[in-house]
């Protein structure tokens, strides 16, 4: 895989998911797994009553959406599931180093989401502003 590859998997990946901080966080905070559910409860901006019900919305949608990338794939002649559909392995690291990974980069997502979202950082009435000007093109 090309270095420009990995850059295009990066950004695309990045760009969804501030396209859907912008498009649900009003809604729902944004808590796209349950990773950031869990985070969000820990650093108390969740109450416990809301946890559940955030974390069995978030892995029904993740077995829906799997179900759709499957319905789409399988459209491909030649399609195999077991041939490790939606996986890459870990590139010849253990499992357990694999698990640190995930561990220290998703506390770092968290904090950057803690961070960015602190009502102290900017008052509830001018995010909007703030995030726009934080984001447009162009003069």
């Amino acid at each position: 895989m090309s270095v420009l590859d990995c850059s295009g998997i990066t950004l695309a990946f990045g760009l969804t998911v501030l396209t859907m901080a912008f498009a649900i966080g009003h809604i729902s905070g944004c808590h796209l797994n349950p990773a950031v559910s869990i985070g969000l409860y820990v650093g108390r901006r969740l109450e416990v009553k809301e946890l559940a019900p955030y974390i069995i919305a978030q892995v029904l949608g993740g077995i829906a959406a799997g179900g759709v990338l499957y319905l789409i794939a399988s459209g491909k002649a030649g399609f195999d599931v077991t041939a490790g559909f939606a996986s890459n392995g870990y590139g010849g690291y253990s499992l357990f180093s694999a698990f640190i990974t995930e561990v220290v980069m998703t506390l770092m997502f968290l904090i950057i989401i803690l961070g960015a979202t602190d009502y102290r950082r900017c008052p509830r009435r001018d995010r909007i502003s703030f995030y726009w000007r934080q984001w447009r093109v162009g003069p």
